[in-house]
């Protein structure tokens, strides 16, 4: 099996008899509005996935994850010139990736619910889904001829990974995100010490997730991947140089893991607990499970301890190569090829940006627009229609408590109001006081999600525009709202609903103390029984990594999350 690195979250697999190119994202016009860039530059490999596609001999197929468009590319899609390839994709209650994909001429579109296993000519693909309406997203696994390759991108199925080790057998190559991907902190409002601090909890929590994932699913070799993205927009440039962000590099990772993992020994990951078992004690495995504390070597199948290390061996060791877009992987015979011509490191990251923000000055000059007040007007008055389609959709409403305002930056006179508790959105001359959740982003960015050439996902991510909230907490519904698009928000207030109704327990052990908590996340359901604990008191998620304060009733130490934590008497 050969891997070849498409830069981002972009494989090309080729087996004996057998190519699958995954989340080639290869448009120069970046995603998400042209706020997000492939870093480093991967446009010029069309051609490398043009040439595969038209191999002789080999059955073809195209992986696409879910519908983000730094993994759904559809400038590269609607490119190829070779339709003798079968579209593997998820499965979703949202069909929207389904429909785009039908427009792209193809041999077949292999539609599959998570844990499908299809069947290629030398070994089959394994898809793994997970839908929870505020997150689409999958994983693949390839498995072929004893070698296996195992890409979750961004997928959020750290709670799955024990489970997938255990039912696959040894995972070979592993590739998965470690840079993160939302408007938070990065548009937030915030002074430069509460954005570093903030920022620097989510990257190193991001980078202990990494390596946890890692140590359940036991690869020989790791493939960081899915970021992070570059900024060329004037506007957003500065982004790509501040000292701390959610958008951390290969190498920052790298140097992280190389500390995080190279100790003496470690200890087996848990056994992930059976269906039904909801006893689980994660202090019989606190060792591993502690945050800063854990020891970590490898064991070996045979039970034998050895030493976690890196660098460019194979056999016993970790690898964890630094690969740029053309790089190939081959997993038969353990070679490294080191292909790209233009490496980017730290020593030239500046001048590699400038020259690439260089060439699209001219695009970005062109995109400027200047918005008449009337035509903002117009702009407000779609806004309020379509907030208001949101709301009499929204069945979750009345647990907001503050109002929501979007201001056009372009025109600060023009302020809309949503009052959860009415249902109802209206232009305003001026801020109330009290609580509030405030974005205030150009008119023309907005005009671009009425016109539907953006969704409101889309639309968070482009990163032009200024937040605020007061309090500052995190609230998954107010998420909802802003994010989604009015027709799946009934399911998405239906799903809340349905996990504030789980009712399954688990008991865990922290700090020599028992307690029961719920089973399931609040946030997006995960198996809490795969979480860890840190510092004698929290339990971690092991998706989004919440963590709850065990000494706290279960609440959430950054929002209002919890997971109804009760203290265990001792027998």
């Amino acid at each position: 099996m050969k891997i070849t690195y498409l830069g981002h979250a972009g494989f090309l697999v080729e087996t004996t008899k057998a190519i699958i190119i995954m989340d080639a994202w290869l448009s120069p016009y970046g995603a998400f509005d042209a706020a997000w860039f492939q870093f480093p530059c991967n446009h010029h490999l069309l051609d490398l996935v043009q040439e595969k596609l038209r191999a002789q001999g080999k059955e073809k197929y195209i992986y696409i994850s879910h519908e983000h468009k730094d993994h759904f590319c559809q400038w590269t899609l609607e490119r190829l010139d070779s339709k003798d390839f079968t579209f593997v994709i998820p499965k979703f209650r949202r069909l929207v990736l389904h429909d785009l994909i039908r427009k792209i001429p193809c041999k077949k579109i292999l539609l599959c619910e998570s844990d499908t296993q299809i069947e290629i000519p030398d070994g089959y693909l394994k898809i793994y889904a997970e839908d929870s309406e505020l997150n689409r997203d999958s994983g693949i696994l390839v498995s072929v001829e004893g070698k296996r390759f195992l890409n979750i991108n961004d997928c959020k199925i750290h709670d799955r990974l024990a489970r997938i080790r255990m039912g696959e057998g040894e995972i070979h190559a592993f590739a998965a995100q470690f840079s993160g991907a939302t408007w938070h902190p990065v548009c937030y409002d915030y002074d430069e010490k509460t954005y570093q601090r903030i920022s620097r909890k989510k990257m190193f929590s991001k980078f202990e997730a990494t390596a946890r994932a890692i140590e359940t699913v036991q690869p020989e070799v790791f493939l960081p991947s899915a970021g992070p993205p570059c900024f060329l927009d004037p506007q957003l440039f500065h982004i790509n140089f501040q000292e701390i962000n959610i958008f951390p590099r290969n190498t920052q990772l790298i140097d992280f893991l190389e500390k995080r993992l190279m100790l003496n020994e470690r200890v087996l990951p848990p056994t992930p607990s059976k269906e039904g078992d909801v006893n689980v004690k994660l202090s019989q495995t606190k060792d591993f499970l502690r945050s800063k504390k854990t020891s970590n070597a490898s064991v070996s199948p045979s039970g034998s301890l050895s030493r976690t290390r890196f660098g460019r061996g194979w056999g016993e060791e970790l690898h964890i190569p630094n690969l740029m877009p053309g790089d190939h992987l081959n997993i038969q015979t353990k070679n490294t090829e080191y292909q790209a011509k233009n490496r980017v490191g730290e020593e030239n990251l500046k001048s590699y940006l400038t020259e690439y923000a260089s060439r699209y000055e001219d695009y970005f000059l062109s995109r400027k627009k200047d918005i008449s007040p009337k035509k903002n007007k117009q702009i407000q008055v779609r806004l309020i229609d379509e907030l208001n389609k949101k709301l009499a959709r929204f069945t979750l409403a009345h647990q907001i408590d503050r109002p929501l305002y979007f201001q056009f930056s372009n025109d600060k006179e023009c302020i809309t109001r949503v009052d959860f508790h009415l249902k109802k959105a209206k232009e305003v001359s001026a801020f109330e006081s009290g609580d509030f959740y405030r974005l205030v982003v150009p008119s023309y960015e907005l005009e671009r999600v009425l016109d539907e050439h953006l969704t409101w996902e889309d639309f968070s991510l482009t990163f032009r525009m200024q937040l605020n909230r007061e309090p500052d907490v995190y609230q998954t519904i107010m998420q909802g709202f802003l994010i989604l698009e009015a027709e799946d928000l009934e399911a998405f207030c239906s799903h809340i609903l349905a996990l504030e109704n789980r009712t399954e327990r688990i008991t865990v052990e922290a700090g020599g103390c028992r307690y029961s908590v719920d089973k399931w996340c609040p946030h997006q359901g995960a198996d809490m029984s795969q979480g860890w604990i840190e510092d004698d008191r929290y339990l971690v998620c092991p998706r989004h990594r919440w963590r709850f304060d065990l000494h706290n009733d279960g609440t959430c130490t950054d929002n209002d999350g919890t997971v109804n934590c009760i203290p265990l008497e001792e027998d």
